[in-house]
């Protein structure tokens, strides 16, 4: 479980949906150092993309969750239930945590009474679809030429 800064994550889910395709982003948790602060602490970790770019981006918490694809839909309704909690609270955060392969976000109990809370499924790394975003991630590192972007239909889609 990990508790979160409301505003801080639901910034790094919009930054993330930026560079995610219909598949998800990808989130975990990983000791590393932030900013001036001594010493490593938790990070809540994100990568996505759509087959053509790459978004990764991280923001301090506290506590470990094991690595998951999120679905865009939920990652949508995590924004839109969220940015509300923390425009009305500026100290509003979230916990997080998984049972099984399924994501439970709420307030944080201890502060907020725990009133809000959301849950749906998520993939792991074992998954078809998380395995074909590990596929492209490896691809765009390697540099090689990368096909045009396609929908969820397999349909390429145009430069807008």
């Amino acid at each position: 479980m990990i508790t979160i800064d409301t505003k801080k994550l639901c910034d790094l889910l919009a930054d993330l949906l930026e560079t995610a395709d219909y598949r998800g982003i990808h989130l975990q948790t990983v000791r590393g150092y932030d900013g001036d602060e001594p010493g490593e602490v938790s990070l809540l970790v994100g990568t996505a993309t759509d087959g053509y770019a790459l978004g990764h981006t991280w923001t301090a918490c506290s506590g470990r969750l094991d690595g998951a694809f999120w679905p865009v839909p939920d990652v949508k309704a995590v924004i839109a239930v969220c940015k509300p909690l923390a425009a009305a609270h500026p100290a509003h955060t979230v916990d997080l945590s998984m049972q099984d392969r399924t994501l439970v976000l709420q307030e944080t109990p201890e502060l907020f009474d725990g009133g809000t809370m959301l849950r749906f499924d998520v993939k792991d790394i074992g998954d078809d679809v998380a395995g074909e975003v590990l596929v492209k991630i490896k691809r765009i590192l390697s540099g090689d030429p990368l096909p045009l972007p396609v929908d969820a239909d397999g349909n390429p889609r145009l430069d807008t």
